[in-house]
């Protein structure tokens, strides 16, 4: 969570782009290290898989459905750019999540 509060605030510049994307990306490659990342081929195992990824608790990040080509998650988590309308911000410090999910098979 510090890591989200401390780059929030950065994602909201539009010239600190790269330089949050890159961090995000960066995050994610670390956790995939650390936790030894395990390619699924179905939607609810990559879902299953990412959930394992995401910081504790993971009962923040439940996978709620899944079919033959789509799981669906949530997240549960006080973001600090709510309520502040920026969704390129967003999407900024998306890139963690998409990170994750598209280095054991998926796409975000």
């Amino acid at each position: 969570m510090a890591t989200l509060w401390s780059a929030g605030p950065l994602a909201r510049l539009r010239f600190m782009e790269r330089p949050v994307r890159g961090l995000m990306d960066l995050l994610a490659r670390l956790v995939l290290f650390a936790f030894r990342r395990e390619p699924k081929d179905t939607p609810r195992a990559l879902a299953d898989e990412w959930n394992r990824l995401m910081p504790v608790p993971r009962s923040r990040f439940p996978v709620t459905e899944s079919d033959e080509r789509t799981a669906y998650g949530e997240i549960h988590v006080h973001c600090p750019l709510r309520g502040t309308g920026n969704a390129e911000a967003c999407w900024r410090l998306m890139e963690f999540d998409r990170g994750l999910v598209e280095r054991i098979g998926g796409q975000l």
